[in-house]
């Protein structure tokens, strides 16, 4: 997500602004004939190419905030601060003389503490590519998220901007150009961003890696449903599953919700009805498919799962529940909710599932007295099945951002509190210590 990712960035780069003196043997070596100055010099030419990569990210972040106008700007083609610090970054990025490292140089850990910090920062940069996906587009962004992208970028480049004055007395080094009108961008940018309400909902947007099952043995009580409930769910995310399979899915689904809505009631009685309306719904839903039909898919880890979570509930008794299994079991509830809902949609779009249509008309072919009704089966798309239009009036779209308040903290993965950008701090704040 791209929280995590921007998250690793800023702790890297945070630590890197606390390191005032270049440990060894960067630093350490001063004179071009010691026998040292090679790896010295080679130490130098990879934090440029580490350098490099962070320039990339923020002028990444940067083509997606000033895509469309931000909050207190006059319009798309006028000068702002972001748009000011975008061209000045793509300026330095086109004239930088370093290039980009390789594949080994950033997964081969180095030898000196600085250089790995660095090696961390641009590592980071680089797997944030795969959160450039269409969460992360500019039209599907709002105004706040781009804020804090544009502070991301701010704090980063200005971070860049501070190691670049305290590196450039090094022999050997390779300087960016008009680091002080890209420094002087930053921080205005930063001013401006500052001013703007934000919007953290952006932290959980980007790519999301597939959850693992839980191998979690012979568990009983709230954390056996919990483990069960986790492990349908990531069944449910790696196999379509057919008709019959889908039957079973809302069957247990309307047993824990309703086994759920009794056990919640002194843990928290407003759950109470939310979950046996939930169950409610999932007994409207079993009783749709019961006419459904479909062997188009892979149901039998999810149909395991399902066997697995209805065994545990006839084992529960009466527990009592935590806040903290509350909220595991309602976070749950609603990703099983919402997958459920994309892949009756998915059905019903590619003729996947099919619903059973009797035929006004007596099969006199048949013996006996008593004649069976015909039947055929028509795709849900043609017959407007109930089913469709009860998931999506009750049931979220897979995939979809929670909202968070403005005033919520930032996403961070490290909690060392030398890390200025994860904690919020001014970078320029360190560089001017450093420049009494």
């Amino acid at each position: 997500m791209y929280g995590h990712s921007s998250a690793a960035v800023r702790d890297a780069v945070g630590e890197l602004l606390h390191h005032q003196r270049l440990t060894k043997p960067i630093g350490a070596v001063h004179i071009l004939d010691d026998p040292r100055f090679d790896d010295y010099r080679d130490d130098l030419a990879l934090i440029t190419r580490y350098r490099q990569v962070l320039l990339g990210w923020c002028c990444q972040l940067a083509r997606i905030t000033t895509a469309y106008s931000l909050p207190g700007t006059a319009g798309e083609s006028s000068s702002s601060p972001a748009r000011d610090l975008h061209e000045h970054l793509r300026s330095a990025y086109a004239h930088s003389p370093a290039r980009a490292p390789s594949m080994d140089e950033l997964t081969t850990p180095a030898s000196t503490s600085v250089v790995e910090i660095w090696r961390t920062a641009a590592r980071a940069a680089v797997l944030a590519e795969v959160d450039f996906n269409p969460t992360l587009a500019p039209a599907a962004l709002s105004a706040g998220e781009r804020i804090v992208m544009l502070k991301d970028i701010a704090d980063v480049t200005h971070a860049l901007v501070s190691l670049e004055r305290r590196y450039r007395t090094l022999p050997g080094w390779l300087p960016l150009d008009n680091t002080r009108r890209l420094g002087r961008s930053a921080h205005l940018a930063r001013l401006f961003a500052d001013a703007q309400q934000v919007d953290y909902a952006i932290d959980h947007r980007g790519q999301r890696p597939c959850p693992g099952l839980m191998a979690d043995g012979e568990r009983t009580g709230i954390a056996g449903l919990l483990a069960a409930e986790h492990n349908l769910y990531v069944q449910l995310v790696r196999h379509f599953p057919d008709a019959t399979t889908l039957r079973l899915v809302l069957d247990s689904q309307r047993l824990i919700s309703a086994a759920a809505s009794e056990i919640v009631t002194e843990a928290d009685p407003d759950l109470t009805h939310l979950w046996a309306a939930r169950a409610e719904t999932y007994r409207l839903l079993t009783d749709h498919t019961r006419d459904l039909g479909g062997q188009i898919g892979h149901g039998a880890p999810a149909a395991r799962e399902a066997l697995i979570l209805g065994t545990r509930l006839r084992m529960l008794g009466r527990p009592t529940m935590t806040p903290a299994q509350v909220d595991g079991l309602a976070n749950l509830f609603n990703r099983v909710d919402a997958r459920i809902a994309e892949i009756v949609r998915t059905g019903a779009r590619q003729d996947l599932y099919f619903l059973r249509v009797p035929i006004p008309r007596i099969d006199t072919s048949s013996p006996g007295l008593t004649k069976p009704v015909r039947h055929r089966y028509a795709p849900l798309s043609a017959v407007g099945s109930d089913m469709v239009e009860l998931v999506t009036s009750r049931f979220p779209t897979h995939g979809t951002q929670a909202t968070h308040p403005a005033h919520a903290p930032r996403l961070t993965l490290s909690s060392n509190p030398r890390s200025s950008l994860a904690h919020g701090s001014e970078p320029w704040a360190v560089e001017r210590s450093l420049e009494l």
